[in-house]
């Protein structure tokens, strides 16, 4: 626990983040991934909204058990000039990775849509609720890479 002592409450808030970004990602994305192998009809019923359900719960929960652990302050300290560096490293990572992964979507849309036959053997099959999960996917990463980096730069310290 002393190793807590040695955080700022901002370092802190985003260890708590990152703690309950990789919990929920662990327990979400590969029940979809085994929803989506199934069948597609899986992802439009009763069992998505289960999986969306535990989800929710367990994100505030691990949020709860998180804060309590790191002891994150409900506290804001004024943030200076070397926070909002770090805050613009992490964003720019964040944005370059959304925007990376947008694009490949798009191609991957536009080829699917030209040509329909190229890619048959292909996992599953690029509907509508399986774009929305993969832009999920992205934003998901973008924010983890987000708070990764910005915890490494206070951890080296410039």
């Amino acid at each position: 626990m002393e190793m807590l002592s040695n955080f700022a409450p901002f370092e802190k808030k985003l260890w708590s983040e990152l703690i309950v970004d990789i919990a929920v990602g662990l327990y979400y994305f590969p029940n979809l991934i085994l929803m989506l192998l199934a069948d597609d009809d899986a992802m439009n019923g009763i069992a998505m909204l289960d999986l969306v359900t535990n989800t929710v719960i367990l994100a505030i929960l691990v949020g709860i058990m998180v804060s309590f652990l790191l002891r994150v302050d409900k506290k804001t300290e004024q943030m200076d000039e070397r926070d909002h560096t770090f805050n613009a490293r992490g964003d720019r990572i964040a944005y370059l990775v959304l925007v990376i992964f947008v694009c490949l979507l798009i191609g991957q849309i536009v080829v699917n849509e030209m040509m329909p036959d190229a890619l048959q053997n292909r996992l599953f099959e690029l509907s509508p609720i399986v774009i929305g999960h993969l832009l999920l996917i992205a934003l998901v990463l973008s924010s983890t890479l987000k708070v990764i980096v910005q915890l490494f730069y206070y951890r080296r310290g410039y």
